[in-house]
């Protein structure tokens, strides 16, 4: 059996593809802070709590210090 595709077929099969490939991998973020709080005698301050805060989109994590 053979198959045959003209060319403005099979650019629009690759193009939409491309279009939902792309549309998929833009939705996918992730980060990660890892660090330790320390007094001034470099004791772990207990209870602390933290604030990060992304300037360009304005997002912020509390973190309420019982982790």
């Amino acid at each position: 059996m053979k198959s045959t595709f003209n060319k403005s077929t099979l650019a629009i099969a690759v193009a939409t593809c491309l279009t939902f490939s792309h549309t998929a991998m833009a939705n996918e973020t992730s980060s990660s802070i890892k660090g330790q709080v320390t007094g001034p005698n470099g004791n772990p301050a207990a209870g602390t709590q933290i604030t990060i805060i992304h300037i360009p989109s304005g997002s912020v994590k509390k973190n309420d210090g019982n982790k």
